[in-house]
């Protein structure tokens, strides 16, 4: 809905001087806070001779940014209208213009009472109003506005204000969205359902043998010069009690740009690395590589951790914290033994819905404000458990699951007499099964401390272990050649026999050393690679067996 300068003040007309319940733009208030801002003044441009902000465009193509504006304890009952310019630099540039309004719940504000969406068009070289009016039902304790620049390329805006007006009827579908909220939390809270991913992972789970899994990641790159070399640090899945790598290829998808890789296994001589050498060009190219990989449910790694190891405060996982001890404090309480309190933090972890901070930050402490991604929550609990003296750590891997995503994070703890034991917030899955994931990166206290360094790129939000996630050198960038930056998937090619599982993992691992020292050599087996792929595809544990022979 657009309404024009001119309805706005006619309005507003009968409250006056009106109530203008927004700060600057980069600034807070008691009532107003614009956290997280990460636009740039534009000084040049102007509209009502207010300052004008430069959002930036995505620079890997997703869509678009956003920028939050937060109001505390807004009036209901009352009209409050938004008005803001904005103007483009290209033709007709999209934007989104998202109100929410907020209730309590447990003292969170959770559920979301209300939801309204607008969209519109900036054009080149002239300022484009909008204005929107909001009626919050009786409810609401909290209003969050996000301005959202839907394209790639950068989009200002001017002058916003939020003003009080007069009294006003309910706004009758927003009423009816808090009732209905209401009426979904206590069906679900009487009638648990699992979520789509959950009912994905439990279907994975309750077949009985080993699976084979191709694992697909890929990453588009350029360079300044078309004559520039660079080189892509791969994470790649490595060789453990539960998974061995079957084989693997790796391509460019412009001829001759791949100009040589090697695998070549990390200091903490568990994690492994391709480093591809490539040379994209100005215009990017893609780089991609395919992994075939043999999971099984069991047996737990045993790898006991060094004393004193894996129970330290990091850079991203802050266990010494006083915020995180604190926490870790209550939620032992009087338990009777490391489990129950193992139970605790996943809960504590799971229903963590943060303070409404930014999301910028994959780390611990950050969960805490803002809840963030699965990342986060990896830190968070281990974190708590470190606090508690229990031995913990982060595992970057790609699930079954879901469809294509970046990477998922789940965090692993150590329980003497059964090894490292795998516990999942984001997924909800005090115990995932190992089946249906391939680890490409377990994290070291080292790598936790390398989470913030100032890194050229790593197509990854700070606060991730080092080296879990793509690295480039600093002639490589990121290339702007796709909308969707969730590239990376897994997908399960086949489910075998149970009978069969040891012969199949015994000649897997037999069978690695050499395919070790060819990848490390940099030669690729496509005929090899092939008929391990169709082998599975047909679910033939022989032909499986035949080809890794």
């Amino acid at each position: 809905m657009f309404v024009t300068a001119v309805a706005a003040s006619l309005l507003l007309s009968r409250q006056s001087p009106a109530e203008d319940l927004m700060a600057p733009p980069g600034t807070k208030t008691e009532r107003c806070q614009w956290p997280g801002f990460d636009v740039k003044a534009a000084p040049a441009l102007s509209h009502s001779a207010a300052p004008a902000y430069e959002m930036q465009g995505s620079p890997y193509g997703m869509n678009g940014t956003f920028q939050t504006v937060r109001i505390a304890k807004p009036p209901t009952g009352r009209r409050l209208l938004f008005r803001v310019a904005f103007r483009g630099t290209q033709k007709l540039q999209g934007f989104s213009v998202v109100a929410v309004a907020v209730k309590p719940r447990n003292g969170k504000e959770l559920p979301w009472a209300a939801t309204w969406t607008d969209d519109g068009k900036a054009e080149v070289g002239r300022w484009v109003e909008f204005s929107r009016e909001y009626v919050l039902p009786p409810e609401s304790t909290g209003l969050s506005i996000v301005i959202h620049n839907v394209d790639k390329q950068s989009i200002y805006f001017s002058d916003p204000h939020l003003t009080v007006g007069e009294d006003a009827p309910p706004d009758q579908n927003a009423i009816a969205a808090v009732e209905q909220v209401k009426r979904e939390m206590a069906e679900e809270a009487a009638h648990p359902k699992p979520t789509i991913v959950q009912k994905n992972h439990d279907a994975l789970a309750a077949q009985a043998g080993p699976a084979i899994v191709r694992l697909k990641m890929r990453a588009p790159l350029r360079t300044k010069s078309p004559s520039e070399v660079g080189t892509a640090s791969f994470p790649i899945p490595a060789l453990d009690a539960s998974q061995v790598p079957l084989d693997f290829k790796i391509e460019v998808d412009k001829p001759g740009k791949l100009l040589g890789f090697k695998w070549r296994r990390r200091a903490d001589g568990h994690n492994l690395l391709c480093e591809a050498r490539i040379q994209p060009g100005t215009k990017g190219a893609w780089v991609h590589y395919e992994a075939l990989v043999l999971v099984r449910q069991g047996p737990a790694d045993d790898t006991a951790p060094a004393d004193g190891t894996l129970v330290k405060s990091t850079a991203c996982v802050q266990c010494s914290h006083r915020e995180i001890l604190e926490i870790a404090q209550r939620l032992a309480g009087e338990t009777k033994s490391p489990q129950e309190y193992v139970g605790r933090v996943f809960e504590f972890v799971r229903d963590n819905r943060g303070k409404g901070a930014p999301f910028k930050t994959l780390d611990a402490l950050a969960a805490l404000a803002c809840e963030g991604s699965c990342t986060n929550r990896a830190n968070l609990s281990a974190a708590l458990l470190r606090a508690h003296g229990i031995p913990a750590r982060t595992v970057a891997h790609m699930p079954t699951w879901c469809g294509p995503l970046y990477e998922h994070w789940l965090t692993e703890y150590w329980q003497p007499g059964q090894g490292w034991i795998a516990m999942d917030p984001s997924l909800g899955r005090t115990t995932p099964d190992r089946r249906t994931r391939v680890v490409i990166g377990v994290s070291s206290e080292a790598d936790e401390d390398r989470a913030f360094d100032p890194l050229h790129t790593r197509f990854v939000m700070p606060g991730a272990p080092y080296l879990s996630v793509i690295e480039l050198s600093p002639t490589l960038y990121p290339a702007d050649l796709t909308q969707d930056d969730a590239i990376n998937v897994a997908e399960q090619l086949a489910s075998l026999p149970s009978k069969e599982e040891a012969q199949l993992f015994q000649t897997a691992i037999k069978a690695f050393p050499a395919m070790f020292r060819r990848l490390s050599a940099g030669k690729q087996n496509p005929p090899r690679f092939t008929a391990i792929e169709s082998a599975a595809k047909e679910k033939q544990s022989r032909k499986v067996l035949n080809a890794l022979r």
